[in-house]
């Protein structure tokens, strides 16, 4: 199985919380959302994860350098339309995948 996350936004909720970095990287006790969440969809044997970025998507990828997984990535240059858009650029998965695990 596979999954999709959506990490293409700028978090402007988050305020100065944020610190000029996309949501997904935000640390708690030491781990950012991004890697808690990819440690439990490899302990639940997801094969492949699909990351959709664009604000800041470097700093995601270069975050993610070294991971044993399968990481596939798609840049959404419109990510300050919502996470709709998001959806849409990964179209090609969900159209071709029975069955996924959609994060946002």
């Amino acid at each position: 199985m596979k999954a999709i996350i959506l990490a293409a936004g700028i978090g402007n909720r988050l305020g100065d919380h944020a610190a000029n970095q996309p949501k997904s990287l935000l640390e708690f006790e030491g781990k950012s959302l991004l890697k808690r969440h990819i440690e439990i969809l490899s302990a639940n044997h997801i094969e492949e994860i699909t990351i959709v970025t664009g604000y800041e998507s470097e700093l995601i990828m270069e975050h993610l350098e070294g991971q044993t997984m399968t990481i596939n990535y798609i840049y959404n240059d419109r990510y300050t339309d919502g996470s709709i858009i998001s959806l849409g650029c990964a179209r090609p998965i969900i159209l071709n995948e029975a069955e996924f695990i959609l994060m946002d």
